[in-house]
C-alpha cells in the first residue's frame, strides 16, 4: 500500500515539474510590451531658441526630430529599437509619429526700432537700419544717400517665424556741412560759412552775399583807415531769413590789392570798429563768429614823414661830403650818371622808392670819393715816411762823426804825455 502512495506521488510531481518546466519554456519566447509614448500636448510658439517635444525616453526605442528652432510644423518619430524582442502594448511594431507644431510669434512694435536719423555731408554714403529680434529679414529703400536732402528710408520685414511684420518708415536728413555763394560774381567765389559743431545746415538752408567793393578810397572818422571792401553774410531758409544759434566759421576771399599789403579784417557798428581775429589761408581768410554781422577788408596807411625827412637829411650829409672830399684832393667831381635816379623815379609809385634810390648813389659817390681820397693821401704818406726816414739816416751819421774826432784827441793827448816822460 505504501509503495503505490509513493508511485503515485512521485509520478504527480514528476507531471507537475514536466508542466511548469512547459510553462517556463513557453513564457520565454514571447515578446516584451513596450507602453505607447502619450503625445506632448505643449502649445509651442516660436521664442528663438531650441524646442523640444517632451516624450518619455526608454530603453526600448528611440525618438527622432524632437528638437527644433523655427516655427513650422514637424513629425517626431518613435521607433522600436529591436522588433524581436519587443512590440508596442498594441501588439504593434511599427513608429509611431507625432505632430509637433511651433507656431509663428507675433513681433510687437516697440521690439523694432527704426529712427529717423540726422546726417552732415561729407562725402561718405548714409542709410538708416533698423533693430529687431533675431530671425526676421530686412529689405530697405531709400538708403545709401550722400548729397544735402530729406530721404524717406522703407524698411520691409520677412520672417517665416513671425506673423506678417508691417513696414516701417524714418526720414534721413543729410545736412550741408557748409553753405556755398553760388553767384556767378567772381569776388564772391570761394565765400563759405559752416557751423563750429557737427550739426551743419539744413539742406534747405543757402547763403546770400551782399559784397560792396570801395576801390579803397575814402578816410574813416579821421584815421587812415581805408575800406577795400565788405561783405555782408545772411543765411535763408526758403526765401526767409534764417536765424544762426552757434558759433560759425566764416571764409572769404582776400581782394587782389590787398594780397601783399598789410590789411585787418573789422566789423563795422556805426561809428565804431571791431578788429577781428582771423586766419590766412593762401588767397583766403577763416574766421569765427556767433554773430552774422557786416564785415570789412581795410588797410591803414602809415605816415612816412619821419622816414622821409631821416632819408633826406642822410642823402645830404652824404652829398655835402663827396664835394667837401672832392674839394680837399683838388679833382674834378665828375658826378654819376643820374639815369637811373630819373628811372627809379619814373617806375615808383611813392616819394620813398625816390628817396632810397637817391639814398644809394650818394652813397656810392661818397665811397668813390673815400678811395679818391685814398689814393691822393697815399703819396703824401709815403713822401713823409722817406723824409722822416732820411732825417732819421742824418742824424745816425752825425753821431759816428763825433766818435771819430774825440779819438783823434785822445791820441794827441796820448802823444804828448808820453814825450814830457821822455824828457823827465
Amino acid at each position: 500500500m505504501k509503495r503505490k502512495l509513493l508511485l503515485i506521488t512521485v509520478t504527480i510531481a514528476t507531471l507537475c515539474s514536466f508542466f511548469a518546466l512547459s510553462a517556463s519554456a513557453e513564457g520565454e519566447g514571447e515578446p516584451v510590451s513596450v507602453p505607447i509614448p502619450q503625445p506632448d500636448s505643449t502649445v509651442y510658439t516660436y521664442n528663438g531658441e531650441e524646442q523640444v517635444y517632451n516624450l518619455p525616453e526608454s530603453e526600448y526605442y528611440d525618438i527622432v526630430g524632437n528638437k527644433k528652432t523655427d516655427a513650422g510644423e514637424y513629425t517626431v518619430s518613435v521607433n522600436l529599437k529591436d522588433t524581436e524582442s519587443s512590440v508596442w502594448s498594441d501588439g504593434s511594431i511599427t513608429t509611431k509619429e507625432y505632430s509637433f507644431v511651433i507656431a509663428k510669434a507675433v513681433c510687437s512694435p516697440d521690439k523694432i526700432t527704426f529712427e529717423d536719423k540726422t546726417v552732415v555731408c561729407d562725402s561718405m554714403v548714409h542709410s538708416i537700419y533698423a533693430l529687431f529680434p533675431k530671425g526676421i529679414e530686412a529689405e530697405y529703400t531709400g538708403n545709401g544717400q550722400v548729397d544735402p536732402g530729406v530721404y524717406t528710408v522703407t524698411v520691409k520685414f520677412k520672417s517665416d517665424n513671425y506673423e506678417p511684420i508691417p513696414d516701417r518708415t524714418a526720414t534721413l536728413t543729410v545736412n550741408r556741412a557748409a553753405l556755398r555763394e553760388d553767384s556767378e560774381n567772381p569776388d564772391n567765389s570761394g565765400v563759405l560759412l559752416w557751423k563750429s559743431e557737427d550739426s551743419g545746415f539744413a539742406p534747405d538752408f543757402k547763403i546770400s552775399v551782399d559784397a560792396s567793393d570801395t576801390d579803397a578810397s575814402g578816410l574813416y572818422s579821421g584815421d587812415n583807415i581805408f575800406f577795400v571792401k565788405s561783405y555782408r553774410l545772411s543765411v535763408l531758409k526758403g526765401e526767409t531769413l534764417a536765424e544762426i544759434d552757434t558759433t560759425v566759421r566764416i571764409q572769404l576771399p582776400i581782394p587782389e590789392y590787398l594780397l601783399k599789403v598789410p590789411f585787418k579784417l573789422v566789423s563795422a557798428s556805426g561809428d565804431s570798429l571791431t578788429e577781428l581775429e582771423y586766419a590766412r589761408f593762401n588767397k583766403h581768410i577763416v574766421y569765427e563768429t556767433d554773430e552774422l554781422c557786416e564785415v570789412a577788408f581795410v588797410y591803414s596807411e602809415v605816415s612816412l614823414t619821419p622816414v622821409i625827412v631821416t632819408l633826406s637829411i642822410v642823402i645830404g650829409v652824404l652829398l655835402i661830403a663827396f664835394f667837401a672830399l672832392a674839394f680837399f684832393t683838388h679833382r674834378n667831381t665828375r658826378l654819376m650818371s643820374f639815369s637811373p635816379v630819373l628811372f627809379g623815379v619814373a617806375v615808383s609809385s611813392d616819394e620813398l622808392t625816390v628817396l632810397i634810390i637817391l639814398s644809394i648813389i650818394a652813397l656810392l659817390l661818397l665811397v668813390l670819393d673815400i678811395l679818391a681820397l685814398i689814393r691822393f693821401l697815399k703819396p703824401v704818406i709815403q713822401a713823409r715816411r722817406e723824409s722822416r726816414s732820411a732825417k732819421i739816416a742824418n742824424e745816425d751819421d752825425g753821431d759816428k762823426g763825433a766818435d771819430t774826432l774825440s779819438g783823434d784827441e785822445n791820441a794827441i793827448e796820448g802823444t804828448h804825455s808820453f814825450a814830457k816822460d821822455g824828457e823827465e
